[in-house]
């Protein structure tokens, strides 16, 4: 939804994490990652960053922007791994691991309205002048871009935290209204999986912080309802009603993203239950598409 995206981008998570990882009697502060560099694809010669013997490329095919392009990763002037690109692509250089060379983190937009986002990060080995594939990772409508890059809990390497779209559009939500939950990846036997089930401490937060929305989601509902009802001009009150639906659309995405959560965490959904009868409803409307979450958050990992 555009209220979770906006709290995202604020930079929720360094804050969140403060307080999830606080371990008596001194608390592990979270570190942010390190950008070293930034290539964008665009018409001429191309961009690149080389350091210690590789070279990362991101060019356009024949200098045109319009035809797309190719990133490149280069060892002593030869190639060890490459990928055709969409015009929309950019690389990030981010040190992932604190040891102050980075690795590579590629996003694409393959166009689309909603959609359409590749990612891959890279890890480029200096002792064997040779690259290993971390994540590939479609994100469809969610972008890294917007991710969380941050050393918690004294690992070697950063955690991302970024959200998940499989839910846009869902029981026919609008995009905007619809839930984009959170979705952690982490290191694991040298690569990066998502791994938000592992972090219950983050996913209760991350699902208390859907509450006050909720509340005053539904609180909007009643204020632009009434209004209608109230309102001397027709066409005054049928603009309010139209208002009060779209909230009451933003309340069913607001609670189930909550249920979601609670569904991760393997609890009941009884604590979001309420009695306002605009909550009641939007309950309801998640409790009958029940198997439906459940086979869509079983569908991926998250």
């Amino acid at each position: 939804m555009r209220w979770a995206r906006e709290a995202a981008a604020a930079g929720v998570l360094l804050a969140l994490c403060a307080v999830a990882c606080a371990q008596p009697p001194k608390a592990l502060e979270p570190r942010p990652v390190r950008e070293m560099g930034r290539l964008k694809m665009q018409s001429g010669p191309g961009e690149s960053w080389s350091s210690d013997g590789f070279t990362v490329r991101l060019a356009a095919r024949g200098g045109d922007i319009e035809r797309g392009g190719t990133a490149q990763v280069l060892h002593g002037g030869k190639e060890v791994w490459s990928r055709s690109c969409e015009p929309s692509t950019i690389v990030r250089l981010m040190d992932l691991n604190g040891d102050g060379w980075p690795e590579v983190v590629l996003r694409e937009f393959t166009g689309g309205t909603h959609c359409c986002n590749r990612h891959v990060i890279l890890q480029m080995d200096r002792g064997k002048g040779s690259v290993r594939v971390l994540l590939e990772w479609d994100g469809e409508a969610v972008t890294l871009d917007n991710a969380e890059f941050a050393f918690l809990d004294g690992g070697d390497w950063a955690r991302i935290v970024t959200h998940d779209g499989r839910f846009a559009g869902f029981g026919g939500l609008p995009f905007a209204r619809s839930p984009f939950p959170r979705k952690v990846f982490a290191w694991r036997d040298g690569v990066y999986v998502a791994a938000t089930r592992e972090h219950p401490g983050w996913l209760r937060r991350f699902r208390d912080g859907v509450l006050p929305a909720i509340e005053g989601l539904a609180a909007q509902v009643r204020s632009r309802a009434g209004a209608a009802l109230q309102a001397g001009d027709p066409v005054a009150g049928e603009q309010l009603e139209q208002e009060a639906e779209a909230s009451r659309l933003s309340l069913r995405g607001a609670v189930l993203e909550a249920w979601i959560y609670c569904a991760l965490l393997g609890e009941g959904d009884s604590m979001l239950e309420r009695p306002d009868p605009e909550v009641k409803a939007a309950l309801e409307w998640v409790r009958q598409r029940r198997e439906q979450i459940l086979s869509l958050i079983a569908s991926a990992p998250f």
